[in-house]
C-alpha cells in the first residue's frame, strides 16, 4: 500500500503482447517505459538491454507462451501517506499473465465490427498524454461511458475537438485517397503496435498486396476533424490490447458501407503474422 505507484500514482507502465513464446516489439516497448519514466520524473537507474534480459527471463520462468508481460516502474515505497514522504529507490515490477485468443470474439469482431462514440471524458493534458502512466481514471471513465451507450469502444477528444484516442489504443481510417490517417502523437499517447503498422505498410513485400485494398501509404503528420471520419472509408483501433479491430460506426453514422474492410482485414492478418514471424519479435528460447 506504500508504493507511490498505488496510493499516489507516481508510476508509469508498459504492455508486451506474448505470442507463441515470444514477445511483440518488445524493444520499442522498453524504450517507451524508459522514456515514460524519465518524463514522469523517476529516476529508474536500468537501460533498455538490463531491462529486457529481465523481461524475457521473466516470460520464462512464468511459462506463458501467450499472453502479456506488464512492466511497471514506481518512484519507490514510501514510510508513510505524507505528500512529502517520497520514495528513496525507484521500484521495478514485471509480470506476466497468460491469454489465449480469443478465436470466436476476434472473428465475431472481423465479421460484425464495433461501435464507436465519442467520449465527453476529457482528454489528459498533453504532458500526461504522452507518457503511459498508472494513473488511468480517465480511460476507465471513458470506457464505462461508451458501455452505458450500448458502444464498444469511446475515443477522446482533444481540447479543440479534434479526434484523439481510444482509451487503450490508438485509432486509425483509411481515407478515400489512399491514406490510413492516425493523429500525431503530440497529444495522445505514442502507440507502439500503431507504430509497427505503419512500418509493415511501408514495407515494399507488402506493398502489392495493400494497394489492392486501398492503402497507399501512412500519415499521422496533421490532426483530425470529424470531417474525416464521416469520409472515411474503413476505420480502425490499433493497440497490444486488441490488435487491429474494425469500427463501423461512429457516434451512430456508419463508416463507409457500415461493414468490415479489406483493408482492416488485411492489416489484422499482417500484424498477427509479424507477432509469430516478424523481425520486432523476440524469441524466448532466442535469449
Amino acid at each position: 500500500l506504500l508504493d507511490l505507484g498505488f496510493h499516489r500514482g507516481h508510476g508509469v507502465f508498459d504492455a508486451c503482447t506474448i505470442r507463441g513464446w515470444g514477445a511483440h516489439a518488445l524493444r520499442a516497448h522498453v524504450e517507451r517505459l524508459v522514456s515514460s519514466a524519465r518524463e514522469a520524473r523517476i529516476d529508474f537507474g536500468r537501460d533498455c538491454d538490463e531491462i529486457e534480459t529481465i523481461v524475457m527471463a521473466t516470460i520464462r520462468a512464468s511459462g506463458v507462451r501467450d499472453g502479456q508481460v506488464r512492466m511497471y516502474v514506481t518512484s519507490g515505497v514510501a514510510r508513510s501517506f505524507a505528500l512529502t514522504d517520497m520514495g528513496d529507490t525507484a521500484s521495478f515490477y514485471v509480470a506476466c499473465y497468460a491469454k489465449a485468443p480469443d478465436v470466436d470474439g476476434d472473428a465475431r469482431a472481423m465479421r460484425d465490427g464495433w461501435r464507436a462514440v465519442s467520449s465527453p471524458i476529457p482528454i489528459k493534458p498533453p504532458k500526461y498524454a504522452r507518457l503511459k502512466s498508472t494513473n488511468y481514471m480517465p480511460n476507465v471513465h471513458c470506457a464505462m461511458d461508451a458501455s452505458e451507450r450500448g458502444a464498444d469502444v469511446g475515443c477522446f477528444l482533444t481540447t479543440d475537438g479534434f479526434i484523439g484516442e481510444g482509451p487503450g489504443a490508438n485509432v486509425a481510417f483509411l481515407t478515400p485517397d489512399g491514406t490510413l490517417r492516425t493523429p500525431p502523437a503530440t497529444e495522445v499517447l505514442g502507440g507502439i503496435t500503431i507504430r509497427r503498422i505503419k512500418e509493415l505498410i511501408e514495407m515494399p513485400a507488402n506493398a502489392k498486396a495493400l494497394r489492392k485494398v486501398g492503402v497507399k501509404k501512412f500519415d499521422d503528420s496533421q490532426p483530425l476533424s470529424a470531417f474525416v471520419v464521416i469520409g472515411a472509408e474503413e476505420a480502425m483501433l490499433i493497440g497490444s490490447a486488441c490488435d487491429v479491430k474494425p469500427i463501423v460506426q461512429w457516434d451512430g453514422k456508419l463508416i463507409g458501407d457500415g461493414t468490415v474492410g479489406a483493408a482492416t482485414k488485411l492489416l489484422a492478418e499482417l500484424l498477427a503474422h509479424d507477432m509469430l514471424h516478424g523481425d520486432a519479435r523476440v524469441d524466448v528460447d532466442a535469449m
